[in-house]
């Protein structure tokens, strides 16, 4: 089996180039490859030509901006280059071999790597099955060739090469593992490869492509002018953020067992109160605390700081931080309806805080609030949705849109989905287009900002990862959804106080809430009270976990006009 790089047409310097921006933008991510045992990468093109091929398609799918130093104007549309024709070729001839060798049931490290990478530009071009399919070959391939299993990477009888390729097993097993994760989340479908299968030891962190400048190989020219002196001398530590990810992959897991698992999402929907739920949601969000309180000094950083804070890290860096961001959404989500500040009132701080007392529990009651010892779901979300915009903003200030990983549409899209729900107002959900953003509070106006952020980055990003492109539709309408929904904020009276004939009951949670809508604003038109805040209820509680189109069509169909 040969590569197909000589029947592509492309020079030596642009496979090259190709090479280089794998090196830059993809290995930090997926260091799969044991790189300090090559000169080159182009050694694989006679070694493992089928992982050659698969590098030059993924690379390819990133490559239109290389020759242009000149940034991309705010707001100016993107192009699909000449390379991006290519990359499909090379990618469907890649899959076809993979396929063929498993017929033939041949197997081996270079091919699992190979499907890795298949499965990630197939997720980014809107391939959600046969990324799903492809990730799966992956997995059950490690298993089969006992990756699951490796032993310990150093021994006394082992020599120097017997340490490298137990180096390169360990990284791909939990590369896969990884993407398993990935996969399941963005598309809420089970895990293939559970933590509980694996007894392999983390990847080492002293390598190499651990301790190199990020930019050893050059590509400074993939970087804004403004930020690649800035840049020059941070180093990769490309494996122990891999590590780092590999962590909030088993919290991943545990938060898609826990929270999306079909029984869960039938109790949320049921408006069944389960006390292990809410234990469960304590534990994890305490795992993600401590987590992020232990890292490395060289991962830290800091919320106060905005963009600010993500400056001079590397890509795969961000991408981490996205996934703490997008673990903590995720866990979180589900309880924005219970949580009074939910329903602020527009104008007046002090009428939310007074809001905030009425609704506190009776201490002297015997039976005590289910929601009162959780974190606050609404801010953690909101933060959360937050986070990840911050980064993208410090992506966007210091790389290109292009070299975006295709598992940051995902990330985008779940923040955005936060920011449509909290920015739902009755005026966009009846058509029109005026907004008078003076009358809102300022934690809405900048759910509204942060949305259409969002939808500007995922048009962008789908110039090169094609997933992109339904989802602007989907959040306009997720945002029309919640305003039909969500319940008006009780109004306070002079002294800053609230009736508690303006608040009531729902019947499902015990929660104080407020009253349904008059028929010229927000809720469902001719709902009893109950009737609105079960809707609103259920649109945060089964809002699906993942971004396949199909999911959100049937949950927009749920709240659909009768």
């Amino acid at each position: 089996m040969r590569s197909v790089s000589c029947d592509t047409g492309l020079s030596d310097e642009a496979i090259d180039g190709l090479l280089l921006i794998y090196e830059t933008f993809i290995h930090p991510h997926w260091p799969v490859i044991y790189l300090p045992a090559l000169r080159s990468l182009r050694a694989l093109e006679t070694q493992a030509p089928i992982l050659f091929d698969a590098i030059l398609a993924i690379s390819a799918a990133n490559s239109d901006l290389t020759q242009s130093p000149a940034p991309v104007a705010l707001g100016e549309r993107i192009t699909r280059g000449p390379l991006s024709s290519l990359s499909e070729t090379i990618l469907e001839s890649v899959r076809h071999r993979i396929l063929a060798s498993l017929y033939s049931n041949r197997s081996d490290l270079a091919t699992v790597q190979a499907l890795l990478i298949v499965s990630l530009q197939d997720l980014g071009y809107g391939r959600t099955s046969l990324a799903y399919q492809m990730g799966g070959i992956a997995s059950r391939m490690a298993i089969d060739l006992g990756l699951h299993n490796v032993g310990p990477t150093a021994g006394a009888n082992g020599g120097v090469g017997d340490g490298r390729r137990k180096q390169e097993q360990c990284r791909t097993l939990w590369a896969c593992f990884l993407l398993d994760k990935i996969l399941a989340a963005a598309l809420q479908r089970p895990p293939m490869l559970r933590l509980a299968d694996i007894d392999a030891p983390r990847p080492s962190v002293m390598e190499r492509d651990e301790l190199d400048l990020w930019l050893s190989g050059g590509g400074q020219h993939f970087l804004k002018p403004q930020a690649a002196q800035a840049m020059e001398c941070v180093k990769s530590h490309a494996l122990s953020s891999f590590n780092s990810w590999c962590d909030i992959g088993i919290i991943v897991e545990t938060v898609l067992d826990q929270v999306y698992r079909p029984a869960a999402r039938r109790a949320r929907a049921e408006g069944v109160y389960s006390q292990q739920a809410d234990e469960a949601t304590m534990q994890i969000d305490a795992e993600l605390r401590r987590w992020r309180a232990n890292l490395p000094e060289h991962l830290q950083w800091r919320d106060e700081d905005g963009a600010a804070g993500h400056a001079n890290a590397g890509p795969h860096v961000l991408t981490l931080r996205g996934w703490y961001y997008t673990c903590m959404l995720l866990l979180h989500r589900p309880r924005v309806p219970y949580l009074q500040e939910t329903y602020e009132n527009d104008h007046d701080l002090d009428a939310i805080h007074a809001l905030q007392r009425l609704q506190q529990p009776d201490p002297s009651s015997s039976l005590s609030d289910p929601f009162h010892r959780l974190p606050k779901g609404v801010d953690a979300s909101r933060a959360a949705a937050n986070g990840i915009c911050s980064i993208m903003e410090a992506y966007e200030s210091t790389f290109r849109i292009r070299k975006f990983p295709s598992s940051w549409v995902y990330l985008v899209f779940q923040a955005a989905t936060v920011h449509a729900g909290l920015a739902s107002h009755a005026g966009r959900a009846r058509g029109n287009d005026h907004l008078n953003v003076h009358a809102l509070s300022p934690l809405r106006v900048e759910s509204i900002q942060r949305l259409e952020q969002c939808i500007r980055w995922l048009d962008d990003m789908s110039v090169t990862w094609a997933s992109a492109s339904s989802h602007v539709n989907i959040l306009r309408n997720l945002s029309a959804v919640g305003a039909k929904t969500r319940p008006p904020s009780p109004q306070p009276d002079a002294a800053g106080s609230f009736d508690a004939g303006q608040l009531i009951t729902n019947n499902n949670t015990g929660r104080m809430l407020p009253p349904p809508a008059p028929d010229n604003m927000t809720g469902t038109a001719g709902g009893t009270a109950n009737d609105i805040i079960d809707d609103w209820t259920l649109f945060w509680a089964l809002m699906p976990a993942s971004d396949d189109a199909g999911l959100w069509h049937s949950f927009n169909d749920m709240f659909a006009s009768s």
